[in-house]
């Protein structure tokens, strides 16, 4: 529980994404069903490298995933995970 409040109090809510002017938005993910539903072009892109995406769906352990970003995968200024 500790490890987990730690991650809470590091990294706060995020705002929604305001996508207006930016579309699409650059997905990535490992869930067959986020890559068979989004399929509308105009609105997302999926990426196959994860430091390109601004939504970030992953199976992967939460926590790993946070080292992760910090360690090497993304600017944590523009990445939602979730």
């Amino acid at each position: 529980m500790q490890v987990h409040q730690y991650y809470q109090d590091k990294y706060g809510p995020v705002s929604s994404i305001d996508a207006h002017g930016s579309l699409p938005i650059k997905v990535y993910s490992d869930y067959i069903q986020v890559i068979n539903n989004l399929t509308d072009k105009s609105r997302y892109e999926l990426v196959e490298n994860p430091s390109d995406a601004l939504i970030f769906w992953s199976s992967m352990d939460y926590y790993e995933v946070v080292r992760a970003q910090v360690k090497d995968i993304v600017d944590e200024n523009k990445f939602y995970l979730n």
